[in-house]
């Protein structure tokens, strides 16, 4: 093939096919490494505001005030502790399943649990999925 002066040696059909094609890897790949870092660790949850929603929700029950188990320093402790197991855990439970329990929990705009999301995935189970 002879290229003549003024001639690109490839027609703009085909870069445009092959720019699309490398956007696409890209983009493939950019979301297959972020699902591998999404799941390679337990997430960081604002405790303080989940526990205040928490607690807030559970006032003026009879008393008014907060006590026992609906304390913001029970909550938080509670939270906590279910952290610890998760860190322990993590990497027992499928990838599928922890997205799903992940966005069970939502974006943070509520608040979310440690407690909620370590209940999901032992109900999930390692042979389960959700429907």
């Amino acid at each position: 093939m002879t290229i003549q002066r003024g001639q690109k040696p490839y027609s703009d059909f085909a870069v445009g096919e092959l720019s699309l094609f490398g956007v696409a890897i890209i983009i493939v790949f950019f979301f297959a490494w972020t699902y591998v870092v999404f799941a390679a660790e337990v997430p960081t949850f604002n405790l303080h505001k989940t526990c205040k929603t928490d607690v807030f929700a559970y006032r003026g029950t009879t008393t008014g005030e907060a006590s026992g188990q609906v304390s913001e320093q029970g909550c938080l402790k509670s939270e906590q502790s279910a952290r610890e197991t998760l860190v322990g855990q993590w990497t027992q439970f499928p990838p599928t399943t922890i997205r799903e329990c992940l966005e069970i929990q939502g974006d943070g705009a509520t608040s979310q649990s440690y407690v909620e999301l370590l209940t999901c995935l032992q109900m999930a189970g390692p042979d389960k999925t959700f429907k």
